[in-house]
């Protein structure tokens, strides 16, 4: 699998403009990778907002 947990974080906050939750995030990120890769793209995904946020103000 080439995906990785940013990489789908990251096309679902572009396409709805919202951070994936619940039931999606449980079934799209939690129940496909190892906790690994979940809280390494988790912490990936929290800078990518970050400069987002940045970049904004």
């Amino acid at each position: 699998m080439n995906e990785t947990v940013f990489g789908r974080m990251r096309f679902y906050h572009e396409a709805t403009g919202r951070v994936m939750q619940g039931p999606i995030f449980i079934r799209e990120i939690a129940m496909k990778f190892t906790q690994d890769e979940v809280i390494e793209g988790l912490l990936l995904f929290n800078e990518y907002l970050d400069e987002k946020r940045k970049d904004a103000s």
